[in-house]
């Protein structure tokens, strides 16, 4: 997007060095980012200062800059002000107002980024469709996705939501103006700083209420108890989805393992039969959202079921890679937290090969995080796993819970990074087994799945 400087000027109140260089084109707080005509945004962060790398980000082409310090340069634009991230937020908000399409907002602890994908899926089918890109759903990534990415002409633009702590969904609504609300679920996630499911559940509902204050379309997931009373409580009127027969889209599941899954999906009493190579019960939940803001846009149902029937998910979300030896390795390690654990691993109770299962922490639970973990190890050794190699602090209450209840064998736990890729250069992974690695971003369980690709590689 294309901001002239006096917008920049009347938005982010502050003080100008005098030069005047008629406008930008791109917008970054990372100086190894920045494009010529760009504007970069010197955020002063916990561990790293904006402020340091000015040079860097005039080197790479920036013709202006943000600060909260003095700062000489008589080459490009300086503009001073209290705050630079208040100044990215409303600058963000400036290029959200000049947007005239309606904006999803989607929320949850598991699901954002696939159910993202899959809604960008069915309406790009029938509109011009912008949409965040990644796990893009901070205070800073959504203002820089206005500015840069938003393309203006788009009928939707589909935004992720996420929250960490009390007040965050506020200040994402002043940034995203929904019109439309997608609320997934709500879950131990974060609760080192919120504290408790219940408290997930409310910070993340406060986008159900921005959206149905303006009258405009709330979907949620009718079987999360906590968000359906608050709905009950709160919202004028939103559409549920679920597998309970009291949701306006719900769903039974008639078949699952670990290649396909179907679903007999019923909306006002008509039943669509769907098959899918998604399989699990978190992907469930992200179709029936979508059949249900479908169902709420007056979209035909079948012809967006046959839109996403072969969907396939992103590295780190499910993403199945075929190894060498008949080994299925599933890619899960974006992230992880109980639900998004249990549900992932729904798609295991009817194979038919061997599960190898390879598990980090789940992090920021807060104090309960033994027993949560200790919780999540009955949920996994409910599923069997032939093999359990688990990684970090927390994650060896997985193991022995899963030891303590299976009698199983073939159990191991590292505290060390270094020892755990160590044991993985020397196991030797049986053939025909279904490989499955998860695990918190701190983890970085992505260094066991390239170790696996590169030595059972095709």
């Amino acid at each position: 997007m294309r901001l002239d400087q006096s917008e920049i000027l009347s938005v982010a109140k502050g003080i100008s060095n005098g030069i005047n260089v008629g406008y930008f084109e791109n917008f970054s707080i990372d100086s190894r980012k920045v494009k010529p005509g760009g504007l970069f945004f010197a955020i002063r962060g916990a561990h790293v200062d904006g402020h340091e790398f000015i040079n860097d980000a005039i080197k790479h082409g920036a013709r202006g800059c943000i600060v909260e310090r003095d700062t000489l340069r008589k080459d490009v634009f300086v503009y001073k002000v209290e705050s630079v991230k208040n100044a990215l937020i409303n600058l963000g908000g400036l290029a959200r107002k000049k947007f005239s399409g309606k904006v999803v907002g989607i929320t949850g602890s598991a699901g954002k980024t696939t159910t993202k994908e899959l809604v960008y899926t069915v309406l790009s089918h029938f509109y011009s469709v912008s949409k965040t890109e990644g796990n893009a759903n901070t205070e800073y990534s959504l203002p820089l996705f206005f500015l840069n990415r938003l393309n203006l002409e788009s009928n939707y633009a589909v935004t992720e939501m996420g929250v960490q702590k009390v007040g965050d969904m506020d200040l994402l609504n002043k940034i995203v103006m929904p019109d439309i609300a997608i609320l997934l679920n709500a879950s131990q996630s974060h609760l080192e700083f919120l504290g408790s499911v219940e408290n997930v559940a409310r910070e993340k509902f406060k986008l159900a209420s921005f959206v149905d204050e303006k009258n405009g379309i709330v979907i949620l997931n009718g079987d999360d108890k906590n968000f359906y009373r608050l709905a009950q409580e709160k919202c004028k009127k939103c559409i549920t989805f679920g597998f309970k027969r009291h949701n306006v889209v719900n769903a039974k599941i008639e078949q699952i393992n670990t290649e396909r899954m179907t679903l007999n999906i019923f909306v006002n009493n008509e039943e669509y039969p769907f098959k899918t190579t998604l399989s699990g019960v978190h992907y469930a939940y992200d179709i029936l959202s979508v059949v249900a803001m479908s169902y709420a846009l007056h979209l035909p149902i079948k012809e967006i079921l046959n839109t996403i029937e072969n969907f396939a998910p992103l590295s780190g979300r499910g993403k199945e890679i075929h190894l060498s030896g008949n080994r299925i390795l599933l890619d899960e390690t974006y992230n992880a937290n109980p639900l998004s654990l249990e549900y992932s691993l729904s798609r295991f109770r009817n194979r038919n090969k061997k599960l190898f299962l390879i598990l980090g922490d789940m992090l920021e639970l807060g104090s309960k995080a033994d027993a949560i973990h200790k919780k999540s190890g009955k949920v996994v050794a409910s599923f069997k796993p032939d093999y359990l190699v688990t990684y970090g602090d927390l994650s060896r209450y997985i193991s022995e819970e899963v030891k303590r209840i299976t009698r199983q064998e073939n159990v191991h736990h590292f505290k060390d990074k270094e020892q755990l890729l160590n044991f993985f250069r020397r196991f030797d992974i049986p053939k025909n087994v279904i490989i499955f690695v998860k695990g918190s971003r701190g983890l970085r369980m992505e260094d066991v799945l390239q170790l696996l690709i590169e030595r059972y590689g095709r």
